[in-house]
């Protein structure tokens, strides 16, 4: 993975999400490694991965400005952008979401590119506590 500094979020909170009273996973935001944004269909992946373990594909879904995309999605997304500076709030679905404590956290998009990232994960990493 390509770190980049401030690829996530330090105003957008790591956090567990409740539905009906059960931690279905959690929350992180990310900023699109890029200066350009991209065109949704262009992105191939997004991976996540805490203290190790990695959340990727069907497990991530991504809330932007203009709605809310799987991976799957993404890809018939046709004039859909994450766009320069926008946070994407990215969830990860993991039963029982983050245990308290700490932990490492990695974040990384594959998008097509022209600027030697193709097939490569761009992203970057914080420590942070679950309280």
């Amino acid at each position: 993975m390509i770190l980049r500094k401030h690829m996530m979020s330090d105003d957008f909170p790591i956090a567990n999400k409740v539905v009906d009273g059960k931690v279905v996973g959690f929350s992180l935001g990310l900023y699109y490694p890029n200066y350009r944004g991209m065109y949704l269909a262009y992105i191939q992946d997004i991976l996540v991965t805490v203290d190790g373990k990695e959340y990727n594909g069907e497990a991530i879904t991504v809330t932007l400005a203009s709605g809310s995309y799987t991976i799957d999605e993404m890809q018939t997304c046709g004039f859909a952008r994450w766009n320069y500076g926008e946070v994407g709030e990215v969830f990860v679905a993991a039963p029982g979401g983050l245990a308290p404590g700490k932990h490492h956290i990695e974040a990384g998009i594959m998008a097509r590119g022209y600027l030697g990232t193709h097939g490569a994960y761009s992203g970057g990493c914080r420590d942070i506590v679950i309280e």
